[in-house]
């Protein structure tokens, strides 16, 4: 079923009827600073902003909104951890650990006592959805060729954005309006790395130009030491909260895609995740809260 294709929930949100989000600041004063006033300044191509616009309207009716909405009073956080600096690949998933495998789950046990640890693997989880759906076998895929790489990459990714939201998000969550903004943001963003991976596909896999060493992919990396525990208001959740700044690998592919006005090396921002144990065991995702505009 296609995401298009699935049926609205009972109480779902109607985000062209909502009023305006008031917004809040979620950091304590000791992590606000002028880092969140920096935009992600590529403009998306006009078939990309169509095309994930008709997702946007069908699934959810809503618009983007770069990383959530907070639309309740936050936490007052408690006093931040201690986390090691960001280096490449540190929330990225071991690619050969589950080779031909892809699974976007949380142990709730592994957590109890270590929120440092479950912003991380969130992290990662996220990583692996953002670049999921690229492949060598799709370069050759005659079915590639039978329409654009917008409307080919949107159909790459449509079973991992289903999975990521059956697998990661509570069940209800089209019924949160943080959750739809910022799922459907994901969905976007996942298409444009998608896009760009296809267009700077190195040689081995099919690609025509020497320069691509690797397909483009993009990541969002824990800020060192910003993850903070922050108490719950119901004894059964787990909040967290961090900041992040994202990077690519742009200086390993070249795409007429690539601009100097596209820098997501310059964004940063945070997010405030509420998890709640979902009876398989797991841990889902119930709200994100975030002071990004």
């Amino acid at each position: 079923m296609s995401i298009e294709q699935q049926p609205p929930k009972a109480n779902q949100v109607d985000l062209d009827s909502m009023p305006p989000i008031d917004k809040t600041v979620i950091p304590p004063k000791e992590h606000r600073d002028d880092k969140h006033d920096k935009k992600l300044g590529w403009k998306k191509p006009a078939a990309a902003v169509a095309l994930l616009g008709a997702i946007a309207a069908g699934a959810f009716g809503g618009s983007k909104v770069m990383g959530g909405e907070n639309t309740s009073e936050p936490v007052p956080p408690k006093e931040p951890g201690v986390s090691a600096p960001a280096e490449p690949g540190q929330n990225e998933k071991d690619p050969e650990a589950n080779e031909g495998e892809v699974s976007f789950t949380l142990n709730a046990e592994k957590y109890v006592d270590n929120r440092e640890q479950l912003a991380e693997d969130f992290v990662a989880e996220y990583n692996e959805w953002q670049n999921s759906g690229y492949s060598a076998e799709a370069i050759s895929d005659p079915k590639r060729f039978e329409t654009d790489d917008a409307t080919y990459a949107m159909s790459l990714n449509e079973p991992y954005d289903i999975q990521f939201s059956s697998e990661m998000l509570v069940d209800d969550w089209q019924t949160n309006p943080n959750l739809v903004r910022w799922y459907t943001t994901g969905v976007e963003n996942h298409h444009d790395n998608t896009q760009l991976a296809l267009r700077t596909a190195p040689p081995e896999d099919g690609g025509t130009r020497e320069e691509n060493v690797e397909q483009y992919q993009r990541f969002v990396d824990l800020a060192p030491g910003t993850v903070v525990a922050n108490d719950p208001e119901n004894a059964d959740e787990v909040v967290v909260y961090f900041e992040f700044t994202g990077r690519n690998n742009q200086d390993k592919n070249i795409s007429e895609e690539h601009s100097s006005s596209f820098d997501p090396n310059l964004e940063t921002g945070d997010w405030q995740l509420t998890f709640v144990p979902a009876a398989d065991g797991s841990l889902r995702l119930a709200n994100v809260e975030s002071s990004n505009e």
